[in-house]
């Protein structure tokens, strides 16, 4: 993972109340280990990329950024030699920089079947949606717009389990 808020989109409105980053207020050593990578990346980031692959080599499932995000297309292109490396490993990322993956598959085209991008908005409102190769194929969305996550203007997806409990108790 790469250090919260200054690896993530510009502007972003999350920075306020982001939870890597209170995590890094929390345990300095997690901050000291994001920021680690970070100047490694920075400084030699071919032995960067040589760690991460010694991880994926022997991993069945990795996460890219626990905190942080996409760096630029250079480094998404070396997420994806990455994934195409190791196909036996199912490689996932979170990203708010969306135009980066649009803009490689433009350029480069489809993406490792391994690899999945995730990409998401929270703020008042939410969303997230399942992007593979350029194209959602699946959102948390609902039937009408009162359905999908909770926010400040819809009450979200109810468990209807939770409707007949309340009745039960309630009478």
């Amino acid at each position: 993972s790469l250090p919260p808020v200054i690896t993530c989109a510009n502007g972003c409105a999350c920075a306020k109340k982001c939870y890597a980053a209170k995590l890094c207020r929390i345990y300095p050593t997690v901050k000291a280990a994001y920021q680690r990578n970070y100047e490694l990346l920075n400084g030699n980031d071919r032995e960067y990329w040589r760690q991460v692959r010694d991880i994926v080599s022997v991993s069945k499932y990795f996460r890219f950024h626990v905190s942080g995000d996409i760096v630029n297309i250079d480094y998404f292109a070396e997420m994806v030699t990455t994934a195409r490396l190791y196909p036996g490993c199912n490689v996932l990322a979170f990203t708010k920089k969306y135009y980066i993956v649009n803009r490689y598959i433009d350029l480069f085209g489809p993406l490792p079947e391994n690899l999945k991008i995730i990409t998401c908005h929270i703020g008042n409102g939410g969303s997230v949606t399942a992007v593979l190769n350029g194209k959602s194929f699946d959102t948390s969305m609902g039937f009408t717009p009162l359905d999908g996550l909770v926010m400040g203007t819809r009450c979200g997806s109810v468990d209807a389990g939770a409707v007949l409990f309340i009745g039960e108790k309630e009478g």
